[in-house]
This record gives C-alpha cells, structure tokens and sequence, in this order.
C-alpha cells in the first residue's frame, strides 16, 4: 500500500491514514447535499491525485452515513 507514501506528499488538515494502509481519508464538514461535499473534496483530490498517479495508485471513493448500522 502507497497511502502512507501519499499522505507523507499531501499536506491536508481534511486527508488522514484510515484503519487500513490501504485506505485514506478525507474527512467533510456536515452539509446539506452531496454538491456540497463535491465543492470542499474538490481541492483534496486535486492534491492527491497526481501524487497517487506518481506512485501508481488508483482512487476509489466510498463513504458511509456517521448513523449507519454494520448490519444495514
């Protein structure tokens, strides 16, 4: 995994290690509507992507709602 590589590049308050090193995070403020979460991610991707491109890697974004059961 490359993220530790990516994140030591990226200099973000909103970009950290997620519980895998495979994984990062980018964490939002709570908004009203995915556009809005669109605009603040906006910069953070434009960082990271061609550090990760660099270094080989590829982006997949994924999130869950802070409620949500592991069961659902």
């Amino acid at each position: 995994p490359v993220c530790p590589e990516i994140l030591a590049k990226v200099q973000s308050l909103r970009t950290k290690e997620e519980i895998f090193k495979s994984m990062i995070e980018v964490e939002s403020d709570v908004r009203t509507s995915a556009l809005e979460i669109e605009k603040d991610w906006a910069q953070e991707i434009k960082e990271i992507w061609p550090v990760a491109s660099e270094l080989g890697a590829r982006l997949v974004g994924s999130g869950t709602h802070p409620f949500a059961r592991t069961r659902d």
